[in-house]
């Protein structure tokens, strides 16, 4: 979104598009359809306000408390300002200005970044980044030329480094399968 924050549309294959109940207005969202053993388990969308606040909704990881469902935007606990959101699957992440990463959500993968059960409300899984993008049960950070990886446990690749950008200034980052940077 540009210059002005806007409500969320939401649509699936073959269905049109439909206001996202009771969004606010969003100035970035993200969103992912998670697989797990073959089975689709919904999707979860988040969002951050003007504010920074997130907010999320769809299938599990709310970041509220609960692994409920809601199709409307709930706030994320713990107050915090986002400059980024990022869903990564069964889980969400948010980067503050101050490089700080928080995420919320499942755990099966180390998608949180860190070792533990799953998160009811963000913990603290990275700090020093400067993006964040994730996909499926994938969270990439980019922290000066290094983008280093976390989850992703049961695809059998380590945690950690998995690319340089030495020499490049970085505006855009995202993932879906693959990564790119703008």
């Amino acid at each position: 979104v540009d210059a002005e924050s806007a409500e969320a549309w939401c649509w699936q294959p073959s269905a049109a598009p439909a206001k996202v109940p009771d969004s606010p207005s969003f100035t970035s969202i993200d969103i992912e359809w998670p697989f797990t053993g073959g089975e689709t388990q919904g999707f979860l969308g988040c969002g951050l306000d003007a504010g920074g606040a997130a907010l999320c909704w769809g299938a599990g990881a709310l970041g509220n408390g609960t692994f409920g469902t809601s199709g409307s935007p709930v706030s994320v606990s713990g107050g915090h300002v986002f400059v980024e959101i990022a869903v990564a699957g069964l889980a969400a992440c948010g980067r503050k200005s101050n490089g700080e990463v928080w995420c919320w959500g499942r755990n099966n993968e180390g998608q949180l970044g860190i070792e533990g059960p799953d998160a009811l409300e963000p913990v603290q899984a990275a700090t020093g980044v400067d993006h964040i993008a994730a996909s499926q049960e994938i969270v990439l950070a980019l922290r000066g030329s290094s983008v280093d990886r976390w989850g992703g446990a049961g695809w059998q690749i380590e945690p950690g480094p998995v690319a340089t950008l030495e020499g490049l200034e970085v505006a855009a980052f995202a993932a879906d399968g693959a990564e790119c940077v703008l």
